[in-house]
């Protein structure tokens, strides 16, 4: 069919059963087509660490993506946290999902086909802990930004559809059709 498997990063298997996960295989991949790779260019698949599951999700990474910094916004999640103390504590969340994400990937690759110690195995646990806190964090965060979008945007529907209204009413539907 003409189909490129791409070279998978970060991991050697996507796949794994048992605690230790000494049964591993690579069952999932990205598949892309030869014209799709020339368009592309630089594309790589690449494994990010399992956090809930015994596969391991996977990425399709095609270069760099930066934002610029934003002004301050008061975050919901932030009320979900005992002792709250605003940025001190929860700083930037992207990055605390990168870092932990990043330390549970090296772990995984460290153990990777091996008998895991209890301290690794403590350790794994406590990161997919985490991230799922962070995850948590990010959702009410993303719920947060939804709703004020919403309501901005709102506004202007409502608007367009008075606006909509008002000029029917001025001018009923029985003058754009006209009677015999």
């Amino acid at each position: 069919m003409g189909l490129i498997d791409l070279p998978l990063h970060g991991a050697t298997y996507t796949w794994a059963r048992g605690e230790d996960f000494l049964q591993a295989s690579k069952i999932d991949r990205f598949l892309i087509s030869a014209v799709w790779n020339e368009f592309f260019g630089v594309v790589k698949q690449v494994a990010l660490p399992r956090v809930l599951s015994n596969h391991s999700p996977l990425a399709l990474e095609s270069g760099d993506w930066t934002s610029d910094p934003s002004y301050f916004k008061f975050e919901n999640m932030w009320l979900q946290h005992e002792g709250f103390h605003g940025m001190e504590v929860f700083g930037k969340l992207n990055s605390r999902i990168s870092k932990a994400m990043d330390d549970l990937l090296l772990t995984e690759q460290a153990t990777e086909g091996r008998v895991r110690s209890q301290v690794e195995k403590n350790k794994i646990l406590q990161l997919q802990l985490e991230i799922q806190q962070l995850a948590k964090a990010e959702e009410t965060s993303w719920r947060q930004k939804s709703r004020c979008l919403w309501l901005k945007e709102g506004d202007r529907n409502t608007k367009y559809f008075q606006r909509i209204a008002n000029s029917q009413a001025r001018f009923p539907m029985k003058f754009l059709f006209p009677t015999f």
